[in-house]
């Protein structure tokens, strides 16, 4: 199973102790292995209002997750941005966390092929340019899935997807 960091640094400490008793089983019931690790190596970034104001910058974690109001203008950086209410529960939690591992596996894979791509070559001044196309696709349903697909994580990465 593929693992992914996440940092609640940014949290008070009483939001801070909620994260940490629902995380135990969030992170064992996401679609990645989430662990907790320093922020400067996290793929993903738990903020609350209360700390949102002593940072001025969320540095280059792709995914954030805002607990409570947190402002916008500091989330604006952020490649995406989850919300949760500052009473949730183990489900949104899980829920939230779900969102940001598909979001990720989409995230790393789209990071390679960018990488990957080498610099075109001169076209000549004849020749007609070629029109990019970018296709996004969305699961409108899937059919039942065999092992070793048929765990409760491959079947929650597909309902995702389908959303």
């Amino acid at each position: 199973m593929l693992t992914a960091g996440i940092s609640a640094e940014l949290l008070t400490p009483s939001v801070r102790h909620r994260f940490v008793q629902l995380f135990g089983v969030a992170a064992r019931k996401s679609v990645l292995s989430w662990k907790e690790v320093p922020r400067d190596r996290s793929q993903l970034l738990m903020i609350d209002q209360g700390m949102a104001d002593a940072i001025s910058s969320l540095g280059n974690t792709p995914c954030v997750v805002a607990v409570g109001n947190v402002g916008s203008s500091l989330l604006a950086n952020a490649s995406w941005v989850g919300r949760l209410e500052v009473g949730y529960t183990l489900g949104d939690l899980i829920d939230v966390l779900d969102r940001a591992a598909v979001f990720l596996l989409d995230w790393e894979a789209r990071q390679k092929v960018i990488a990957n791509r080498a610099p075109a070559p001169a076209v000549e001044p004849q020749a007609a340019p070629t029109a990019k196309q970018e296709f996004l696709y969305q699961l409108k349903a899937w059919v039942s899935m065999g092992a070793p697909f048929n765990n409760g994580a491959c079947i929650r990465a597909l309902a995702l997807l389908s959303r």
